[in-house]
């Protein structure tokens, strides 16, 4: 039966490419990554296989992420402060138009951009894009977003129509628990950029 199983492998890895294999018993083929169904049932397979997948994707953020636009240890008492001063800096960094700004202010009020975790991912329109980029701010202590919300890291999304999967790959990256932690826990922009990138 194993040499069936190997045989079929073989045959699919002919024409697609194998990033893990899923299933009962290990075939042991090629030295891809096997994910037991058990493992699947428990959790801890799912984040094996994203973590598989997320590997094989190549991380573009370095397309529209440096140092120039990332912050550590902003001091913000307000949403508002923090927003007008994070549309200045990309502004005059001649990302965005100045119009940007009141873009950002009329989809906030549209409803929350906050996530679970304390992150905040406000974004205005696309139209007032000239160089897509995401501002990064981590804030020196927490700053109310909403009702009930405070966030201390905050993600300011300007990006054009063509450029949303910088945004899909951010999400998928800051969804991660750990690699979360690391960032809210470093000190310098060139760690936030370490992880991110």
């Amino acid at each position: 039966m194993d040499e069936d199983i190997n045989i079929a492998l073989s045959k699919i890895a002919k024409n697609k490419k194998i990033e893990a294999i899923v299933g009962t018993i290990n075939p042991e083929f090629r030295n891809i990554p096997f994910i037991s169904l058990e493992e699947l049932m428990k959790g801890s397979g799912v984040k094996k296989l994203n973590n598989i997948i997320a590997d094989k994707e190549e991380n573009k953020l370095s397309e529209i992420i440096n140092k120039d636009v990332v912050f550590v240890n902003e001091q913000y008492k307000y949403k508002d402060e923090a927003l007008d001063d994070m549309v200045k800096k990309l502004i005059n960094g001649g990302y965005v138009k100045e119009e940007f700004l009141l873009s950002v202010f009329k989809r906030e009020m549209l409803g929350d951009t906050y996530l679970k975790g304390g992150i905040a991912i406000p974004h205005g329109d696309s139209e007032f894009v000239t160089k897509p980029t995401i501002l990064i701010t981590k804030l020196d202590k927490r700053i109310t977003w909403s009702a009930n919300y405070e966030v201390d890291l905050i993600f300011l999304i300007a990006l054009k129509d063509d450029s949303k999967k910088y945004f899909e790959q951010l999400y998928k990256i800051i969804m991660e628990q750990e690699v979360l932690h690391k960032i809210k826990s470093s000190t310098t922009k060139e760690e936030i950029i370490d992880v991110l990138l």
